[in-house]
């Protein structure tokens, strides 16, 4: 372009560029390209006269560029004017459409850092992408995962090398042929953006070459329409749905029961803004419920629903369970308690809350690896449980007449409580001559990765019966604990130097090999490999890390006050079961010598998780099963079988996997070590041990089944480096002879 000239684009025609024509305004990165330095650029709507503005400047000749958002003229144009001779690109990378109710609003949001490699990633290599989850950063406060776009500044800080460009675009899309910066002589450079969000509200920033990049949020996009509505209740109470947004088209219904309100009052809700607690992020538009601070003489109920649009059982957006959704409450929009959750309605993507009192209301999601003990409830807001068991017929606490109330499960739990690491802990009670049993457990979404409990263990007193455990439950059969307690006679013995102010810890794997403790061992001694001393009336730190380590292995490793103490391969994939992570204090003999003669307290302070996909995984789909059909009853002998499946590409070898016995447990049980795993193992009907599923080149399989009885069958393929594709269903059969 020469000097003092204008041009004229129509963006909506370009080629490039799917822009409608009612576009109201477009963002666009203007890049000036001067063999000269150059004074000014503008760009404004086309046909109105120019104004008396700069879009660009480069007095020293830099390519340069900078963001602009500039308003279309009536036929979608723009005018741009240089006032020194220079090249120039002009890239769009949104447009502003007329309120038509469906578009994304813009909500501004508190300056924050998402990303700064100086600090955290180390510095872009030549030419290199990085992904930034937005959302999950835990920097910014308030950013739902269902954002549509973001509006960034950008920092190139090159330390003196030359990057030719730096350009930021949705997570998932290709790179796009447009830059948002440059910095050919090395210099530290910003620019602004509007860049869409992609696959879980991330986006993706290039670099050309070497250097350091920091990324700033100013704002978010967002589809959810703003709502405003009111209704009036009278004494005799109602329930109405408020005004659905676009991504909640269930509403938000607000049920109040007769006799709440001792006067009529006109109801409204409203979206607002507020600060979630550090961790957690919004899963739907926080809701401030009017007149804030309005009080019902009976609770009400609240309907707060999220999307989940594909109904696959996680949030839309996110691989974050619907079940592990929070909801929460503010009466400053800084300051969050957990709202009682009354139901999950997975089908209508709902949750259903009881409050007293109106106030600002949330829905959210963990964004940290850890997971909040503070309130263990039988039902509450943050998933846990709780599964206490109270055996009145068997303990001496129970006082006559008062059998109905004793039958009843009994919650000795009390929180918040000081604790003496700082912050609340959650506090566990049992009674004095009790076979009280308090349990807290939560899903965790793996049994794969690493698990941390900080855990207060009693000073409990000499022959007592009870302990303090933190643990992953998936049945009677497959656990792997920390158990501590001050420990029998006889294990104390065997342990030797146990001081007066030590108990016993013990790492167990149930029904495994060499570090599997039964409860008659604890009673006799465990081996020392399996047990070890540990000081009481303190705090500790146990973590349990577990990785699957190739067909039908994983390895457990016991951490004590971030000490490696012991190490074990299971004889199964943890990701065959569903897991809990659990933490208790039980009255059990095993621990001690009797029953204990005085009340107990622990103190869980915190628990966090850290799930992984397993590392011996691959993209290999599941084969698909061709024979014996499913259901096939055969009455033959001898009974041999022949399995065949379609072989899956890129497949090395396939695992095959047989399980038969469980209507016969005693037949089963007496194996032993079989070189095939028995059902009636994993429901808990017998205690065979299991062995490793077969590995083979290729279908078909034939063998000889073990006798006349059902049984099962499954495979999956292996790849080059023996990671494990997705598993095929089970496919039955039996033999009648």
């Amino acid at each position: 372009m020469n000097a003092r000239e204008a041009r004229r684009f129509r963006i909506p025609s370009s080629t490039d560029c799917t822009i409608p024509n009612a576009a109201a305004a477009y963002s666009v990165t203007l890049t000036a390209v001067p063999p000269q330095p150059l004074a000014f650029m503008t760009l404004w709507p086309a046909g109105g006269s120019q104004p008396n503005i700069s879009s660009i400047n480069s007095f020293s000749g830099r390519v340069l560029a900078n963001n602009v958002i500039v308003p279309a003229s009536a036929d979608g144009s723009i005018d741009v004017y240089a006032y020194d001779r220079t090249d120039f690109l002009v890239d769009i990378n949104g447009y502003f459409a007329p309120d038509n109710g469906a578009g994304l609003y813009y909500f501004p949001v508190k300056q924050c850092r998402v990303s700064d490699s100086s600090v955290s990633g180390s510095v872009y290599a030549d030419d290199t992408a990085r992904t930034i989850s937005v959302p999950a950063t835990g920097n910014c406060a308030g950013i739902p995962i269902t954002a549509k776009g973001y509006s960034v500044n950008v920092t190139a800080v090159p330390n003196g090398g030359s990057v030719p460009f730096i350009t930021a675009y949705p997570t998932g899309q290709a790179r796009p042929n447009a830059s948002i910066l440059n910095a050919f002589e090395g210099q530290i450079v910003a620019n602004s953006a509007i860049v869409p969000a992609g696959a879980n509200g991330a986006i993706d920033v290039y670099a050309f070459r070497r250097t350091n990049v920091t990324v700033d949020l100013s704002g978010y996009f967002s589809g959810i329409s703003a709502i405003n509505e009111s209704a009036v209740f009278g004494t005799d109470g109602g329930t109405t749905t408020y005004h659905p947004s676009e991504e909640i088209s269930q509403g938000t219904t607000v049920s109040i029961p007769a006799g709440a309100l001792l006067q009529s009052a006109s109801i409204s809700v409203s979206f607002a803004t507020g600060t979630l607690p550090p961790g957690i992020a919004p899963a739907a538009p926080i809701l401030d419920f009017q007149p804030t601070g309005l009080t019902f003489v009976k609770p009400i109920n609240v309907t707060l629903c999220y999307s989940d649009v594909d109904t696959d059982g996680y949030i839309d957006g996110t691989s974050v369970p619907e079940t592990e959704l929070r909801a929460i409450t503010s009466s400053d929009g800084s300051n969050w308690t957990p709202l009682s959750i009354v139901r999950r309605d997975t089908a209508r993507n709902c949750l259903v809350v009881e409050t007293n009192h109106f106030s600002l209301m949330a829905l959210g999601i963990s964004t940290s690896t850890s997971f909040d003990a503070s309130l263990p409830t039988k039902t509450n807001a943050n998933g846990w449980e709780e599964d206490s068991i109270y055996n009145p017929a068997a303990s001496p606490v129970c006082p006559v007449g008062l059998s109905s109330v004793c039958s009843s499960r009994q919650i000795q739990l009390s929180y918040p409580f000081a604790s003496a690491a700082g912050g609340t802990a959650t506090q566990l009670r049992v009674r004095a001559n009790s076979q009280d049993r308090i349990k807290m457990r939560k899903r965790v979404p793996s049994g794969n990765g690493s698990f941390r409990w900080h855990v207060f263990v009693p000073a409990f007193k000499p022959g007592d019966g009870v302990g303090v455990a933190a643990f992953l439950y998936a049945d009677d059969h497959h656990e792997l604990d920390f158990e501590i307690g001050y420990g029998s006679t006889a294990i104390r013995k065997d342990l030797r130097n146990t001081s007066p102010n030590q108990g016993v810890i013990f790492l167990t794997s149930q029904d495994n090999n060499a570090i599997s403790c039964a409860p008659q061992e604890k009673k006799q001694g465990c081996r020392a490999t399996t047990s070890l001393p540990i000081t009481l009336g303190a705090w500790h730190t146990f973590q349990l890390n577990v990785q699957e380590a190739g067909p039908g292995r994983s390895v457990a490793t016991w951490f004590v006050d971030d000490v490696q103490k012991f190490s074990s391969v299971l004889k199964y994939w943890v990701s065959e079961f569903s897991w809990y992570i659990q933490c208790s204090l039980e009255v059990l003999t095993d621990y001690g010598d009797h029953i204990p003669f005085n009340e107990t307290v622990a103190y869980f302070d915190s628990v966090s998780v850290s799930t992984a996909t397993p590392s011996n995984s691959s993209s290999l789909s599941a084969p698909k099963l061709l024979s014996p059909a499913n259901g096939s009853v055969f009455s033959l002998y001898p009974r041999t079988t022949v399995l065949r499946w379609e072989p899956v590409a890129g497949a090395a070898q396939y695992a095959l996997e047989i399980d038969y016995g469980w209507d016969s447990p005693g037949y089963c049980q007496s194996l032993g070590a079989a070189t095939i795993p028995c059902y009636c193992q994993q429901i808990g009907s017998c205690a065979g041990a299991g062995a490793p599923p077969r590995v083979v080149t290729a279908p078909p399989y034939t063998f000889d089944f073990v006798g006349a009885q059902p049984g099962r069958w499954r495979v999956w393929a292996l790849d080059s480096q023996g990671r494990a594709g997705e598993k095929s269903e089970w496919w039955t059969f039996r033999y009648t002879i």
